[in-house]
């Protein structure tokens, strides 16, 4: 329905009709809306992007850390296992040698291989940090067990 002044009736009251120039207004304002929404949508993205690269190099940063550590307590390990094979093959050599007179130089032989175990378990123990701890609890007792004998 129609009324005298160009207007539309409906049910819920008088409704202007859609003109050329209010249909471009009403386009150009939706243009508006739809960039400034695809605006926001790109800055949340550029933003998510920093972000994510950010996390990258954060979990890049603690991978190379956790790989450092590994590999000095495993260099630590491997010197101390090598210091206590040193050890006991002087120990060996010196109780199973049946000459007497080499027995003062392979005692003393076996000592110094003893005294660079404790210093090689602290190298390892300061390497494995903290992860270590009832492992290289373990390890110290049983040294002192064999150190004792």
């Amino acid at each position: 329905l129609e009324g005298d002044d160009g207007t539309s009736r409906y049910s819920g009251g008088v409704r202007p009709r859609m003109t050329l120039r209010n249909a471009a207004a009403t386009g150009a304002r939706s243009r508006m809306v739809l960039l400034g929404g695809f605006g926001i949508l790109l800055a949340l993205l550029v933003a998510l992007g920093f972000y994510a690269a950010h996390a990258l190099r954060e979990a890049r940063s603690a991978a190379t850390e956790s790989t450092r550590r590994y590999l000095a307590s495993r260099d630590a390990l491997g010197t101390l296992r090598t210091n206590i094979y040193r050890y006991h093959t002087r120990l060996r050599d010196y109780l199973v040698d049946p000459d007497e007179s080499a027995a003062p130089g392979r005692r003393d032989a076996a000592r110094r291989a003893w005294a660079a175990v404790p210093e090689a378990e602290q190298r390892y123990r300061s390497a494995a940090g903290t992860g270590a701890g009832e492992p290289s609890r373990a390890l110290e007792e049983r040294l002192a067990e064999y150190g004792a004998r």
